[in-house]
C-alpha cells in the first residue's frame, strides 16, 4: 500500500483551539503534501477556517449520525484516526460498523480506561493505540493497554522565532519584559491560571516591576479569566488575550512561557525559555541538563514532580525569572532537541506506516 491509496478521517470533538486539534492541523498537512486523502470531522469551533486554507475535506457534526456515517462510506474512507474521548467513542462505533481500522492517539491521562479495555478486547478489527508521553503509556499499562509511544509533533516552520509588530499592537513598552501563559481555560488549566495570576500579582510584579503578564486561549473559564483581570490592581500590566490564531508570533515577543504539553513544545521550538507547569504538578525552569526529565514527565502534564500549589508555583516562576541562563545556546539547543525527536514530519513518517501496515487488517 502506498500514501496515495490511505483516505484517512481524522476525527475532533470540535475545532477548538487546543494542543490536540493544533497537533492535527500540522499533521493533515504534512499527510496532504505525501499524498495522502485526508477528511477531518468535528462540531464547528475557531479553528476550522485553518484546516479549510488546506486541501482536505470538512465534515461539521450534526444531529445525523446517519448522513455522517453515508458520507463515511461515499467517500471510501478506510482509516479513522480520533483523538478525543468524545469523538473517539463515536469512531470506534463508526469503525466496528463498518469495518474500517481506528487509529487512536490517546493524549492524556483523562480517558475512561473502561472503555478504552472494552476497545482493544473486541474481537474483531481492534484499534492500534498511541500514546504521546511515557507518563501516558505506563498509566495505559497499568490499566492492561497496550500502546506504540509517539510524540506529538511540532511544526518546526510554522513555530519558529519570528520578528512582527505585535508587541507595538499589544502597546507593550519594547524594554519591557513578557511572561506568557497560554492553554484552554479550563478544568485543570484553568486553576493553573488563576494561581499564575495570584503569584504574578503578590510575588512577579514587586520584583519585576516592568514585567506585562500575557494570557491566551479559550474555553468555559474564560471570561472568568478575563474579568478577575479587570479587576485586578495591576490590570495595565495583564493582558487577556482570547483565542489566538497566531501562537508563533506571541511566542517570540515573550521572554518567558508559562506553560505544559504542546505548548512547552511550541514555545521551545520558538526559542523561548520555558517554566513548566502542567495539570498534574509543577515542573520549573527547563534547561538543557534536565531537558529528558522534563520529556519524561511530559513537563508534568502527565506526571507530577512537585505537587501544585501556590508555594511551588510561586517558586518556580520567581527562580525561572532571576536564573541568568545563556539563553541563546539554551534556545538553540532546545530547539534542536526538538527537532530531532518531535519534528512533524518525523512523527509523519511514522503515522504513516501505522496507516500502511494496519489498514489491511480491517480486510481493506
Amino acid at each position: 500500500m502506498e500514501e496515495q491509496d490511505i483516505r484517512v478521517l481524522m476525527m475532533l470533538d470540535a475545532f477548538d483551539i487546543g494542543g490536540t486539534e493544533t497537533h492535527v492541523l500540522s499533521l493533515a498537512k504534512v499527510l496532504l503534501s505525501r499524498g495522502v486523502t485526508v477528511f477531518v470531522a468535528g462540531k464547528p469551533g475557531p479553528l476550522e477556517a485553518e484546516f479549510r486554507k488546506l486541501s482536505c475535506t470538512i465534515y461539521n457534526f450534526g444531529n445525523s449520525r446517519k448522513k455522517f456515517e453515508d458520507w463515511v462510506r461515499i467517500h471510501k474512507i478506510n482509516v479513522i484516526h480520533a483523538h478525543l474521548e468524545s469523538s473517539g467513542n463515536y469512531a470506534a462505533q463508526i469503525s466496528k460498523k463498518n469495518n474500517i481500522h481506528m487509529v487512536y492517539t490517546i493524549h492524556g491521562t483523562y480517558y475512561d480506561p473502561s472503555v478504552l479495555r472494552r476497545l482493544i478486547n473486541r474481537p474483531l478489527n481492534k484499534p492500534t493505540l498511541i500514546s504521546v508521553s511515557l507518563p501516558v503509556r505506563k498509566w495505559l499499562q497499568k490499566h492492561g493497554i497496550k500502546s506504540l509511544l509517539l510524540p506529538n509533533g511540532i511544526d518546526m516552520e510554522e513555530f519558529s522565532a519570528k520578528k512582527s509588530n505585535l508587541r507595538e499592537r499589544l502597546n507593550i513598552p519594547m524594554e519591557a519584559k513578557v511572561l506568557l501563559y497560554a492553554s484552554r481555560l479550563e478544568f485543570e488549566k484553568y486553576e493553573i491560571c488563576k494561581l499564575l495570576l495570584k503569584t504574578c500579582v503578590i510575588d512577579v510584579l514587586k520584583e519585576f516591576p516592568d514585567m506585562h503578564i500575557l494570557i491566551a486561549g479559550g474555553g468555559m473559564k474564560a471570561d472568568k479569566i478575563d474579568k478577575s483581570i479587570n479587576e485586578s490592581i495591576r490590570s495595565k500590566q495583564i493582558q487577556y488575550l482570547g483565542n489566538r490564531i497566531d501562537m508563533s508570533a506571541l511566542y517570540s515577543i515573550s521572554d518567558y512561557v508559562v506553560g505544559t504539553g504542546r505548548v512547552a513544545l511550541e514555545a521551545m521550538s520558538c526559542e523561548r525559555p520555558l517554566i513548566a507547569v502542567g495539570t498534574k504538578g509543577v515542573f520549573g525552569l527547563v534547561t538543557p541538563d534536565n531537558f529528558k526529565k522534563a520529556i519524561k514527565y511530559y513537563f508534568c502534564d502527565h506526571k507530577r514532580l512537585l505537587p501544585l500549589d501556590e508555594k511551588n508555583m510561586t517558586k518556580a516562576v520567581i527562580e525561572g525569572l532571576r536564573f541568568k541562563h545563556e539563553n541563546n545556546y539554551w534556545s538553540k539547543e532546545l530547539r534542536k532537541r526538538i527537532s530531532k525527536e518531535m519534528e512533524i514530519s518525523r512523527v509523519a513518517d511514522k503515522i504513516c506506516e501505522i496507516y500502511k501496515e494496519r489498514v489491511g487488517v480491517a480486510g481493506l
